[in-house]
C-alpha cells in the first residue's frame, strides 16, 4: 500500500520534470568521459507511473568506441525489474541493477565497466527480485517473454486479454506474465498475486469467465493460461504456492546428529557439578572459619536426638 502511495504521488510529476530532476550518470566511466549530454527517452506514461519512475538520463561517452547510456532511476527494485523485463528483448543490452536499469546502445559493457558504474550511481538500492518471479516454471519458457504487470495499463500492454479492472490492482495484485512452448502449440501465461488467499478465492469466477482461459489457484496465486488445454494445463501443473515460515528468534541448529546433544548435556551437568562441589566447599571453609573465631559449635548448633530403639 505505500508503494502505491508513492507512485501514485510521482504520477502527479511530469515525466519531462522528473527526467531533469538530477543528474544519474557520471561525468567519466571507466577510461571514457562523457562528451554529450542527450535528451532522455519518454517512456509510455502508464508504465512510468505504474512502475515508479523517478528519473532519467541518456549521456554519450567519447573515446575510441563512442557509446550511449540511458540510466532509468525507479523507486524501488520491484519497479526495476518490470521496467528491465518490458525493454529487455528491444535493440542495445539492458541491464538491471537494484532500483535502476540501464540501457547501453554502442556497445557490449563488461563486468569492469558495470562495477565502476555501479559505484557511481546515486541512490542506488538492491533487493531480492520479486517473490512472484519464482513461480514462473522454467520448462518451455521462452527466453525473454517475461513481462511484469503492475496495474492496468501495463497488463493492457502485455496482456490485452484480461481487462485490468477485473483485476483489481487496487487490492495490491501483481501480475508476472511469459509465453511458453509446449510441443508445436504455445501457452500465454499469466500468474495473479493477491495479499491474501481469501481475496483470490473471491476474484477465482471472475477469471474462469474470461474465453479461451484455463485457470487454476493456489493460495493466494491465480494463474491464466491461454493455449491449447493439454499444452496450458501442462503448464499450470507445477505453479503451486509455497508458503514461507519465518522464524523471529535465533535456535541452535544440531543438524539431526544426536552426538552434540549428548556432548551439550553432558558439558550442562559438568557445570552443575563443579558448582555444587564449590558451594560445598565454600559452605564447609565459612563454618571452619567460624569454628576458629567462635570456638565450638556443638554449643550453637545441638544435634537433636530422637531415640526411636526406644519406641
Amino acid at each position: 500500500m505505500l508503494r502505491r502511495c508513492l507512485i501514485l504521488l510521482l504520477a502527479l510529476v511530469p515525466l519531462g520534470i522528473r527526467a531533469a530532476d538530477s543528474s544519474l550518470l557520471p561525468e567519466q566511466i571507466g577510461n571514457f568521459k562523457k562528451s554529450d549530454q542527450l535528451p532522455a527517452p519518454e517512456l509510455d506514461s502508464a508504465l512510468a507511473n505504474e512502475f515508479g519512475l523517478v528519473s532519467a538520463e541518456s549521456v554519450r561517452y567519447g573515446g575510441a568506441r563512442p557509446f550511449t547510456v540511458t540510466a532509468y532511476r525507479l523507486k524501488d527494485h520491484t519497479g526495476a525489474v518490470a521496467l528491465w523485463q518490458a525493454f529487455q528483448s528491444e535493440d542495445g543490452i539492458w541491464r538491471q541493477t537494484g532500483n535502476y536499469v540501464l540501457h547501453f546502445t554502442g556497445i557490449r559493457p563488461g563486468k569492469a565497466l558495470l562495477a565502476d558504474l555501479e559505484t557511481r550511481l546515486p541512490g542506488l538500492a538492491g533487493g531480492p527480485p520479486p517473490p512472484l518471479t519464482k513461480y514462473l516454471p522454467r520448462k518451455g519458457l521462452i527466453a525473454k517473454s517475461e513481462r511484469y504487470a503492475l496495474g492496468p495499463g501495463s497488463l493492457q500492454r502485455f496482456e490485452p486479454r484480461i481487462a485490468g479492472n477485473l483485476v483489481r490492482f487496487d487490492l495490491g495484485a501483481e501480475a508476472q506474465l511469459a509465453r511458453y512452448r509446449v510441443g508445436q502449440s504455445n501457452v500465454d501465461l499469466a500468474i495473479f498475486s493477491y495479499p491474501t488467499p481469501q481475496m483470490a478465492r473471491q476474484l477465482l469466477p471472475v477469471f474462469e469467465k474470461l474465453e479461451g482461459a484455463i485457470v487454476k489457484r493456489s493460495g493466494p496465486l491465480v494463474a491464466v493460461a491461454f493455449g491449447p488445454q493439454e499444452a496450458a494445463s501442462q503448464v499450470l501443473g507445477p505453479i503451486e504456492y509455497r508458503a514461507k515460515l519465518v522464524m523471529n528468534e535465533p535456535t541452535r541448529d544440531y543438524d539431526g546428529n544426536p552426538g552434540d546433544l549428548l556432548i551439550a548435556i553432558f558439558e550442562m551437568t559438568g557445570y552443575i557439578l563443579l558448582f555444587c562441589i564449590g558451594a560445598g566447599l565454600l559452605v564447609a571453609g565459612v563454618r571452619r572459619l567460624s569454628d576458629r573465631i567462635f570456638g565450638s559449635s556443638d554449643a550453637r548448633d545441638p544435634m537433636t536426638l530422637l531415640h526411636l530403639e526406644d519406641k
